[in-house]
């Protein structure tokens, strides 16, 4: 759909004109704001048309009470604020006077996930789509940037019953073109690839399009998808995703519990069980500081998403080993001689017959039984002596050829500390023949 973007847009500006333009077309639509205005760029409406705004103040609750008196008597009113008093502050009057009446009201909240950085957890809100979508009757939206915030804006405007849009906050990237015709209630495909999905929303939306990159220089393609409405998900297109790749990694500027991760985990548990990844903010209260920092002190980054990706295609290539048993055969050896650490070990086994062939070796400490990691470097190296992969060493490409494998030490897969002289044990892992290029990992 799009490649990498680089430039950016306010989305709060968008959100401002959307209403702005919705106001145009839809004269029941109404706006309040409690007291920001300014920051959430309602004060477009406010200028445009005045006698359907009302700053109700710094009470959410209030605000979201009145939002529902107006939505009685036939109005659409959009009740905006910052995320974390939206859903926090006004809980219960969003899901006694909304939730439960079913009325059309809509309840927009900015500056979701960590991005008011240095207000410090008081502001940050990472359990608004949690809460939200617990809500029955409750519609829940995370655009990822100002052209699809603008569309769902018009597409609340025409929905009838409750719905929550969560914004960002300013110099979100690019993803989509201005005016692109975009149905938010459908998952949004950017990429295509068989060796694992990805899929965001909200600001992750960008960096996994990033990681896709980097994963594609690496020889792995991955898909990428925009799950924009987290509730209803959209549940089609989700299964289509998962049954065209081995394993799916969700990834979310929200807790790790209760949301976007937890909505597709819940669908494919019941309908396509396959190997997940659910990165999101590890059930803790952030700090304060820049924005990047507190991303990257919970692991949400393009690196962090490129690492999880490659392990977990290669936690999930077991699943699927069409080219049969492997065995593994060991025996000990003294006084390997390495030539340093972290190093790879080319091992040209003798002659064992044309029955089998040798896909390579692995090593480990001596008296250790072979342990379940060799078991799936074994299914990786089948899948590279096929011609169609790359084996990696602590998540860098190599090359590698024939009766070449990686070498391990206990606890520290893909990768060798040991000191010269060290007693080790040899793992032969053998299976039937296989033809070159033969072997298609789907």
């Amino acid at each position: 759909m799009s490649s990498i973007p680089t430039p950016t847009a306010s989305m709060r500006s968008a959100y401002g004109e959307a209403l702005v333009e919705v106001g145009r077309t839809h004269p029941d639509v109404m706006v309040l704001d409690a007291d920001l205005s300014k920051a959430t760029k309602t004060s477009m409406f406010a200028d445009a048309y005045p006698e359907r705004f009302f700053n109700i103040g710094i009470a959410e609750q209030n605000m979201t009470t009145v939002a529902a008196g107006l939505a009685t008597c036939g109005k659409t009113p959009f009740a905006t604020s910052l995320a974390v008093f939206s859903t926090m502050r006004a809980c219960e009057q969003v899901r006694t006077s909304v939730a439960l009446t079913n009325l059309n009201v809509k309840i927009v909240g900015f500056y979701g996930g960590l991005c008011t950085a240095e207000n410090g957890p008081t502001h940050q809100c990472i359990a608004d789509i949690g809460v939200m979508t617990s809500l029955p009757n409750m519609t829940v939206l995370a655009p990822a940037d100002a052209a699809s915030c603008k569309a769902c804006v018009h597409w609340a405007a025409d929905h009838k019953g409750p719905v929550y849009l969560r914004g960002l906050r300013d110099g979100e990237p690019v993803i989509y073109e201005e005016n692109t015709p975009l149905d938010v209630a459908k998952i949004q495909i950017h990429r295509e690839g068989k060796d694992a999905a990805i899929l965001a929303n909200g600001f992750m939306l960008h960096r996994a399009l990033e990681a896709a990159g980097r994963l594609a220089e690496q020889g792995i393609h991955v898909t990428v998808a925009d799950v924009i409405c987290i509730k209803p998900i959209d549940q089609r297109t989700l299964l289509e995703i998962s049954k065209n790749v081995p394993c799916v990694l969700t990834v979310e500027e929200h807790n790790v519990h209760g949301g976007l991760g937890t909505a597709v985990a819940s669908v494919l548990a019941q309908n396509h069980p396959l190997p997940m990844h659910l990165m999101g903010v590890p059930d803790v209260f952030s700090g304060s500081g820049r924005h990047d920092s507190l991303l990257a002190a919970v692991g949400l980054t393009t690196e962090k998403i490129v690492e999880n990706t490659q392990k977990l295609i290669r936690g999930s290539k077991g699943n699927n080993n069409p080219m049969g048993k492997y065995t593994i055969h060991e025996r000990d050896v003294e006084s390997v001689s390495l030539p340093g650490r972290d190093h790879k070990m080319v091992v040209k086994p003798e002659n064992l017959g044309s029955d089998l062939l040798c896909a390579g070796v692995a090593v480990f400490p001596a008296g250790q039984h072979a342990p379940p990691h060799v078991h799936d470097a074994a299914e990786e190296i089948l899948h590279v002596l096929s011609g169609k992969g790359r084996m990696y060493f602590d998540g860098v490409p190599e090359p590698i050829e024939p009766g070449t494998f990686m070498l391990a030490k206990q606890g520290v897969e893909h990768s060798l500390e040991a000191d010269e002289g060290e007693d080790l044990k040899v793992f032969y892992v053998f299976s039937p023949p296989v033809k070159q290029g033969s072997y298609d990992r789907k």
